[in-house]
């Protein structure tokens, strides 16, 4: 079962969703979450599709030493599967087999880790050598998205169990929970591993309650993170109260927590979110990110519109005499009937 944790789940009066996860993913599988955003590498989008927001760590920015440890407690193992024409194998289930591979991967996971200290003698940078350790390697990702992003991503990336009646279900959890018969084969073509992320996702979000935001209020990741920080470091009052007491409590909601959750978001690049830092240290953070022009931690903070705001958010296309012409509004972007953090910068 993949490490999953739901960072913020809400809801706005226009009835959309949206669920904010933390996972863990097999490094080299990360490409696989990113085509669920290939459509917003432009700032030309059609707004009708409906696109998942995400922040990842980064090879390059965390120390090769901490690569090492993390490898010495838990490291990838695919899941075996026979030689076969086409992108899709059968399950092996020799156990001699899965044995032998193993031992396999394992050597070459020594081998690597070997090189890898090799090449940093030789003086080469951590953004070079840590390419070695990929393929044993997991991945801390944030992944944003509404009810129809994440219904696209369950449709291509989960297991498939369909039931006599003809219904499908995303993972074995939900089908033994909604049905009395044997498990079916799973029909699903994506690879297994990422099969067990998205049915992991899958199950942590269709548990969970939504919170109800109304107009103004923000989807936070680390919300409750950033109500418990203190105001100094030796203080028991926290960062919120002292905001609220001094009659704050717009800025607070509205300016610092926002900034403090893109911050947080930011810092999975290093892998260090859940380090402790000042609230200032993190406003800082926010403040170099942006004049950075580092926005994607800023995708992952929404604000419930207003029916002016609304207005706003759609962009259209018009074809004339065969030219076509693209209308963009201001709060347009990847997840619509929100505002994006990252549109208000």
């Amino acid at each position: 079962m993949q490490k999953v944790k739901l960072l913020a789940k809400s809801t706005n009066w226009l009835n959309s969703e949206l669920s904010t996860v933390l996972v863990e993913v097999p490094t080299t599988k990360i490409a696989q979450l990113r085509t669920h955003r290939t459509l917003h590498q432009t700032d030309y989008i059609d707004v009708s599709e409906h696109l998942l927001s995400m922040s990842s760590n980064s090879s390059r920015a965390i120390p090769v030493e901490k690569h090492f440890t993390n490898l010495s407690e838990h490291y990838f193992i695919p899941e075996w599967t026979e030689a076969a024409k086409g992108m899709v194998g059968k399950k092996v289930t020799d156990a001699e087999t899965i044995h032998r591979a193993t031992e396999l991967w394992k050597k070459a996971k020594k081998n690597a880790e070997k090189i890898t200290r090799d090449l940093i003698e030789l003086g080469i940078h951590k953004q070079d050598v840590s390419l070695l350790l990929s393929p044993f390697t997991f991945s801390n990702v944030i992944l944003t998205g509404d009810d129809k992003a994440w219904e696209q991503f369950f449709e291509l990336r989960c297991p498939k169990y369909k039931n006599e009646s003809g219904n499908v279900f995303y993972s074995a959890e939900a089908f033994e929970e909604n049905n009395n018969q044997r498990l079916p084969v799973n029909t699903s073509t994506a690879y297994p591993a990422i099969q067990e992320v998205a049915a992991s996702i899958y199950n942590t979000i269709r548990k969970a309650k939504s919170n109800f935001l109304n107009e103004g209020e923000w989807h936070l990741p680390f919300s409750g993170m950033i109500d418990k920080m203190p105001y100094t470091e030796n203080s028991r009052e926290t960062l919120k109260n002292k905001m609220y007491r001094q009659n704050k409590v717009d800025e607070y909601e509205k300016v610092v927590k926002p900034k403090i959750s893109a911050s947080l978001c930011a810092k999975i690049s290093f892998d260090t979110t859940f380090a402790n830092d000042t609230w200032q240290k993190h406003l800082d953070r926010a403040t170099r990110l942006i004049q950075d022009k580092h926005f994607s931690p800023f995708e992952h903070q929404y604000k419930v519109p207003s029916k002016e705001e609304l207005s706003k958010m759609t962009s259209t296309f018009a074809s004339t005499n065969g030219k076509i012409t693209f209308s963009i509004k201001p709060f347009a972007s990847n997840i619509p009937n929100w505002i994006q953090f990252r549109k208000l910068l």
